[in-house]
């Protein structure tokens, strides 16, 4: 086949937790959890590049990244579940996502990887949604991002009407980089199912804009673990308080701390919004 060498470039939106809680561990050793999901204008920037077909695929990034790639995970699941490409690729990261920051820029990159192959080889969206999940937990909600919740390992994924008008500030303090095997190891049974509400009353209050609801609600199960464990991330969080926002927590399984605020708010000190990819 002729391989074209114009390069595309696509964008990888990170994602916060609005809420996050694990209701328990599983059998076969996964946690189930619950979550409100919400992906932001913070994103990687990811050049596709096809080259032939036995050259595989190379992953190049301005990041050093230790063991395999989620990238090339998501290239090999693609060819051994949906179709096995007749072209290799070179796909070159430019990170603006902090690494094992609870941002889930990995499983974004993986995400974008797999939007790629999907309409290079004339399948759908939903086509590779389906597989996501062989990829990694996060994968499935990123292929098309927006607002969602997130149950199961992160594969049963219910997508709503995007929220808007909240603009957010992120902090993520140098050098703490938690994996997210450390921060489950953390939790214990005890830690499980104790959210307040559901994601859904969270996400009813963002729509309605009842701020104090949107505090009341608001929770992620692996902040207080990390905090007692990494002091510069309850300072982070210390300094977010002090900007008086609407709600600030941690993401994920950490080390970034957000606050969201009114979009009618100073601007000033406020890097992104919630996005609908």
């Amino acid at each position: 086949m002729v391989i074209s060498n114009v390069p595309r470039i696509e964008k990888a939106y990170a994602k916060l937790n609005l809420y996050l809680d694990v209701l328990r561990l599983r059998d076969d050793n996964y946690h189930d959890i619950i979550g409100l999901f919400q992906t932001i204008n913070l994103c990687d920037l990811i050049s596709f590049e096809k080259l032939p077909a036995n050259e595989g695929i190379k992953v190049i990034c301005d990041v050093p990244i230790s063991g395999r790639n989620i990238v090339e995970k998501a290239f090999y699941v693609f060819c051994e579940n949906i179709e096995r490409v007749d072209f290799g690729l070179r796909v070159t990261i430019f990170k603006r996502i902090p690494i094992r920051a609870g941002l889930g820029g990995g499983s974004s990159d993986a995400a974008a990887t797999l939007r790629y192959l999907a309409v290079e080889t004339g399948h759908s969206f939903d086509e590779v949604f389906n597989i996501a999940h062989l990829v990694g937990s996060d994968v499935p909600f990123l292929i098309f991002g927006g607002t969602a919740v997130v149950t199961k390992k992160g594969e049963s994924v219910h997508f709503l009407e995007p929220l808007q008008n909240y603009e957010v500030k992120l902090i993520s303090p140098p050098g703490v980089r938690i994996s997210t095997k450390e921060a489950y190891s953390k939790l214990t049974r005890s830690d499980f199912a104790k959210g307040p509400g559901t994601p859904y009353e969270l996400y009813r209050a963002y729509r309605k804009r009842d701020f104090s609801a949107i505090r009341k609600l608001s929770y992620n199960v692996f902040q207080e673990k990390i905090t007692d464990t990494y002091p510069a991330v309850a300072e982070a969080l210390a300094l977010m308080k002090r900007k008086k926002p609407i709600v600030h927590m941690m993401t994920g399984t950490g080390s970034t701390v957000f606050s969201v605020f009114d979009r009618k708010a100073d601007y000033s000190f406020v890097t992104g919004f919630f996005r609908d990819l």
